[in-house]
């Protein structure tokens, strides 16, 4: 195959460390909306004062104030980043620490940042960028020694690290995983309170002589429950937290406030406030601060703040003159104190918070209020131009947030989707607490949805939706509203339709004073009558309001659908948890939307969403425009780029459904991409391999990864290209569907070196190149077929000269599965920690170390990173890797066994297949002796407590031609569902009871085969998310009143190509997903979307 990028010579060398000077200065792209604009209206979130004068804020978009005159003027001084800074903190009036997150496109992870000053901030400079994960507090004892908390990944699970040079180098703090830190207290050096997401708290001892002791904290709440056993405690966040006097406060969401009186902060009790339930529930704590027994705690809406003056016995509600979110509290005294927040706003009192007065403001209220069900239905498209563009003040508010059942990496979703906002030019990007819906409840019912949202009663939950959007439209006090579709057929499900319907009651509820005058009385809130409701369309046919997005805009330097693209990238996590098997999401070229109601005579007629609607520049609701200076000669370029590059997107969407179309196009790319900007070019290159791989032509995808890599090693979109590649060069899936030609490729199929099995851990048998798969006749059945810091894996560079030109020397090891998977992993070291230590980079890269017979190397990576945890599913395949590499013991711990003894550390279990010299007859009853005699494998509960009346049993075996599964699935009276012929493959299983099998050769838990049965008898199949993977494989199945089954048998050809013989082991699980009730699995984490670093390990027989 030609490798249409080989010819290409680049102007300049690649060199690695180069890149990491260049990378840290772009974190996440190009700025759409200028930032000096933008700047006055980014959210504050933290305040410091060393006195009554002197102080700082920090905030969005690398924002930092300081002000020396009490906060009667605030001057800007630079950072040097666009993160979200979260927290502020100076151990002296000279020396100060900084740190903050940023969300990073096309990947959960968030990054983090530390900044620091020692001139008052006159100049700051990045101590630690990339290295950590999004951080929200820090806390420095004195100049060296300092703590910093925030976002926990699979490589840092406690999400806390500390410094003890000054923030020079930070050093994880070991513990489990959490969901992420959002402050920290500290009653001494050693002794912290930790509050977090999902309503965790937790004590932190660092004693100097020892290792870290966690203690989780469980505390009690109204009814007797506990955030770990109350499912909707659990999505009450703990936002603040604060220690005076040997009194401990934490306030979170819907008025969660916590007291604790104990000495050593382990006993936190709830704080009763004077205040109706119906307002505390809407009411969401954003900032706690105790000046002795004075405290003050305030939050959204931002238009009142409690107050005590005894230490909690009283309290009173103080009035602000505004009513936007305020996230940050801060008191010298008990008289002077300082609060800020969303829209750049400062609020300062000398009384106590008797009264208080606006010092900043950016925004006073917004023109537009977009409301949708998912972050993933955002108008990207319409949010850029009405924001970035035009400069109105514009709000989003996403209903629906992630599960607490869902990965760890998803709990920060609402931050990156106020990031995704504020990228776009939006003032704040919202998520309403306490609604969640779990992966398990797959409805397309509005109104069943809305049951399950209030516990059976449907009127009761839309009531409570209703208050919570009238609340908004009250806080922001909009003109104009957009939601989402209101068909359940539309673009937005079901949850889109729910929202849309009472989006379009609180438009008409919001300006009645009668209506929720609670929120009126006593957050002196007003009525506010909306001018126009919107609904996102899906076309030209009864749409109100036609955008055209392909239109240049001078304050955009682009088009609106190519401003979009930062949005999209930032937003493309959200949407592949929901559509995990969907293309990558292409920019809007049109948009449509439906007027559903007004209070402005003609609004129904055509025209612009903003028509009829006073908003001048500069106004209450819309931003001083910024001089625009761009001449004909420029704007003509401008233009012929966004058509060039409008032209390669439809090309692309034509030519690379066709293999044989597709490479001879890309093989012409680099000479059109010359024509484009290096963001343009870069975004290309994403686009052109995220729709390869959508399509399964994984070797045309690499190719494009690999110019990607070359010609724009600083795009944000980098990283992810070499870890794409990291990924698909290691894994043995992948690299067995080339052998099958079912996809084009240029790598060669010859073994690196001889391959000898040496232990269970050692490398399957050398096969010629390019010979045939063993052929398996069909097995016996009465159905048709169902038509179905682990620098071993590559030296990480240390001086410019040894990474000077490696891409160029190397070039040729992009044509090999194992030298190009290393050679891609020596190329994200130069993104960083973060990137690098990823596990599932590191374990994809030490299983090409097991195939090259590098024991050595694969066994100290293993013990290294094995050494960072304290636990968790990637402890445990470490641990399992190093027991079979350990000389002496091959054994793998067994399913009886709950604690090894060969071992000193927990390990993945073991599940054996069972051989068999008669093959079972496919009919779907498991009356063969086969399954009589095989042990029978339990599901446990992983998701929801159903293992009592969904009881569910697997066996194993295999012979030479099939590996065979026989599943039993009890269910109540009432669950049956008659079996569906004929089949096909990828059927839409959601909404029916299923059991899924994931199948990992190499065991590098990131890649794997996924194959679905559910009780009909429907089979869905995909490699590492790819469904254009069509096995043949053979399903019977049989469904009674209270069980269905299903016999299964799939043949090794399609998985390997030779049988697995009793000298190796494959990674695997089953997980059974019961829609609306929970799901269990053999081995966890799991979910109804692969996890495959749950999974089990899967030993074979030797065979008869």
């Amino acid at each position: 195959m030609r490798r249409f990028g080989s010819g290409l010579v680049w102007c300049a060398a690649v060199v690695l460390i180069g890149w990491l000077g260049r990378i840290l200065g772009q974190l996440t792209g190009p700025d759409i909306a200028d930032r000096a604009t933008c700047a006055s209206d980014a959210a504050i979130r933290s305040l410091w004062f060393v006195d009554e004068q002197e102080g700082w804020a920090v905030g969005d978009d690398g924002l930092i104030l300081h002000t020396i005159d009490g906060g009667q003027t605030w001057e800007r001084q630079a950072s040097g980043t666009r993160a979200n800074l979260r927290q502020v903190q100076f151990v002296s009036p000279f020396v100060g620490f900084a740190v903050g997150e940023d969300a990073w496109p096309e990947t959960p992870l968030t990054v983090g940042v530390v900044l620091s000053t020692r001139d008052g901030g006159a100049h700051w400079r990045t101590l630690s960028d990339r290295q950590m994960p999004g951080l929200c507090g820090v806390h420095f004892f004195d100049e060296r020694r300092g703590v910093a908390v925030g976002d926990s990944c699979d490589v840092f699970p406690s999400g806390v690290w500390q410094s003890e040079d000054g923030g020079a180098t930070w050093r994880a703090v070991p513990g489990t995983c959490q969901p992420g830190w959002y402050a920290a207290a500290w009653l001494r050096p050693d002794l912290a309170v930790l509050a977090g997401r999902q309503g965790k708290l937790a004590l932190l001892n660092r004693p100097a002589s020892a290792s870290p002791q966690w203690q989780p904290i469980l505390y009690p709440l109204p009814g007797g429950e506990t955030p770990d056993s109350h499912a909707g405690v659990g999505h009450r966040a703990l936002r603040s937290v604060c220690w005076t006097q040997g009194t401990g406060w934490a306030c979170g969401d819907r008025g969660l406030l916590l007291v604790c009186r104990d000495a050593q902060g382990r006993h936190w009790q709830p704080v009763a406030l004077p205040l109706d339930a119906s307002l505390l529930e809407l009411w969401d704590f954003h900032a706690v601060h105790f000046v002795g027994e004075f405290g003050w705690i305030a939050g959204r809406p931002g238009s009142v703040i409690l107050h005590t003056w005894d230490g909690g016995k009283s309290w009173q509600v103080q009035r602000t003159p505004q009513s936007l979110p305020i996230y940050s509290l801060y008191f010298v005294n008990e008289r002077y104190g300082w609060a800020a927040g969303a829209g750049g706003t400062i609020l300062h009192t000398r009384d106590g918070g008797k009264t208080w007065q606006l010092q900043r403001r950016g925004v006073q209220r917004a023109a537009v209020l977009i409301v949708t069900a998912r972050g993933e239905s955002l108008p990207c498209e319409l949010l850029a131009s009405l924001a970035a563009d035009a400069g109105y003040y514009t709000v989003a508010v996403r209903v629906f947030s992630e599960d607490s059942s869902l990965p760890e990496d998803t709990a920060a979703f609402a931050e990156r989707f106020h990031s995704a906002v504020r990228r776009l030019g939006g003032v704040c990007g919202e998520t309403l607490t306490g609604w969640q819906v779990p992966e398990v409840i797959e409805t397309s019912s509005a109104e069943k949805l809305a049951e399950f949202l209030g516990q059976g009663n449907a009127a009761r939950a839309m009531e409570r939706l209703q208050r919570q959007l009238v609340l908004a439209l009250r806080q922001w006090r909009p003109d104009v509203v957009i939601t989402d579709h209101p068909d359940v057929r539309g673009p937005s499900g079901a949850e889109g339709a729910l929202v849309a319907l009472a989006v379009s009651k609180a438009f008409r509820l919001a300006d009645n004073a009668d209506v929720f005058p609670e929120q009126l009385t006593r957050w002196q809130l007003e009525p506010w009558p909306a001018c126009k409701l919107y609904c996102c369309w899906d076309s030209a046919d009864g749409a109100t309001v036609s955008a055209d997005w392909n239109v240049l805009r001078p304050a955009l330097r682009r088009t609106v659908c190519e401003s979009a693209l930062a949005g999209r990238h930032l937003l493309a996590p959200l949407t592949f948890r929901r559509f995990p098997s969907n293309t990558m999401p292409t920019p809007h070229r049109f948009d449509y939307f439906r007027l559903l109601d007004s209070r402005l005579e003609g609004a129904e007629k055509p025209g612009g969403i903003l028509d009829g609607v006073h908003a001048p520049p500069g106004g209450p609701n819309r931003r001083e425009p910024t001089a625009v200076t761009w001449d004909d000669a420029q704007a003509e370029l401008a233009l012929r780029r966004s058509r060039k590059m409008a032209e390669l997107l439809s090309l692309a969407d034509r030519l690379l459904a066709s293999p044989q179309s597709a490479e001879p196009w890309l093989a012409t790319l680099p000479q059109e991409l010359s024509q484009l900007t290096e963001t343009q070019s870069g975004e290309i290159l994403w686009h052109l391999a995220s729709q390869l791989i959508a399509r399964g032509q994984w070797g045309l995808a690499k190719e494009v990864f690999v110019v990607l890599l070359e010609r724009h090693p600083d795009s944000p979109l980098a990283p992810l290209a070499a870890r794409w590649l990291v990924l698909f060069l290691s894994s043995s899936e992948a690299r067995r569907r080339a052998e099958l030609r079912q996809f084009l490729s240029d790598l060669t199929q010859q073994p690196e070196r001889p391959q000898t099995g040496t232990g269970m851990w050692g490398v399957r048998s050398a096969v010629p190149a390019g010979s045939p798969a063993p052929a398996s006749p069909p097995p016996r059945t009465s159905e048709k077929p169902g038509e179905m810091k682990a620098p071993t894996a590559g030296a990480i560079p240390t001086r410019a000269a040894d990474a000077n030109t490696i891409l160029q020397r190397r070039r040729d090891d992009w044509r090999s599965w194992e030298r190009g998977a290393l050679l891609a992993g020596d190329v994200l070291t130069a993104y960083g920690s973060l990137f690098w230590l990823d596990p599932r980079v590191q374990f994809s890269l030490l299983s090409v170390q097991r195939r090259l017979a590098n024991p050595a190397e694969a066994l100290a990576g293993y013990t290294r990173f094995r050494l960072h945890l304290q636990g968790g599913p990637w402890y445990e395949a470490a641990a399992s890797e190093i027991t079979f590499l350990q000389p002496g013991d091959t054994s793998a711990p067994s399913q009886a066994e709950s604690t090894p003894s060969s071992i000193q550390f927990a390990r993945k279990r073991a599940y054996a297949c069972q051989w068999t010299n008669q093959p079972p007859y496919l009919d779907g009853e498991l009356e063969e002796e086969i399954w009589q005699s095989a042990t029978p494998i339990l599901f446990r509960n992983v998701i929801g407590q159903t293992s009592d009346t969904f009881t569910t049993e697997a066996r194993l075996a295999c012979d030479a031609r099939f590996l065979y599964l026989a599943l039993r699935c009890r269910h109540p009276l009432g669950h049956k569902q008659e079996p569906v012929r004929p089949r096909s493959h990828d059927a839409d299983l959601r909404g029916f009871d299923r059991v899924c099998l994931l199948l990992d050769l190499d065991r590098d838990y990131a890649t794997c085969y996924r194959l679905e049965v559910d009780q009909r008898g429907c089979v869905l199949e995909e490699c590492w998310g790819d469904r254009s993977w069509n096995p043949k494989w053979f399903v019977a199945s049989k469904s009674d009143e209270t069980a269905w089954q299903a016999e299964i048998a799939i043949p090794w050809a399609e998985l390997v190509r030779e049988p697995p013989n009793a000298r190796q082991a494959w990674a695997f699980n089953l997980v059974r997903i019961i829609p609306g009730h929970g799901v269990q699995a053999v081995s966890a984490p799991a979910g109804v979307l692969p996890r495959p670093e749950g999974m089990a390990i899967l030993t074979f027989p030797e065979r008869r």
